[in-house]
């Protein structure tokens, strides 16, 4: 992403292995003109700074289902390939 240095560690969240606790680093300004996309990362707390479980990845369902003070999230894949993430500490 031009402009913009990211941690060398950081990583796609379609890319994150299961119950790995990760951070929102950055989301794609390729979501930029997705309105209701952003609204809903918002809603749900997909946001940079916040931090999430990663519970799994369905290449079925094409969905990466996160967690966050036990609420579950749901994400399209083809979206979470736009999140960038870093790995943490375990969410408490």
């Amino acid at each position: 992403m031009p402009g913009i240095s990211l941690p060398a560690e950081s990583f796609t969240l379609d890319n994150t292995p299961e119950d790995t606790s990760v951070e929102i680093l950055l989301i794609s300004e390729d979501l930029e003109d997705s309105v209701e996309i952003l609204e809903s990362l918002h809603q749900q707390n997909v946001v940079p700074g916040q931090r999430h479980k990663f519970l799994s990845k369905s290449n079925d369902l094409l969905t990466v289902n996160l967690e966050q003070n036990k609420t579950k999230i749901i994400i399209p894949l083809h979206v979470a390939a736009k999140i960038y993430v870093i790995g943490t500490e375990p969410v408490i």
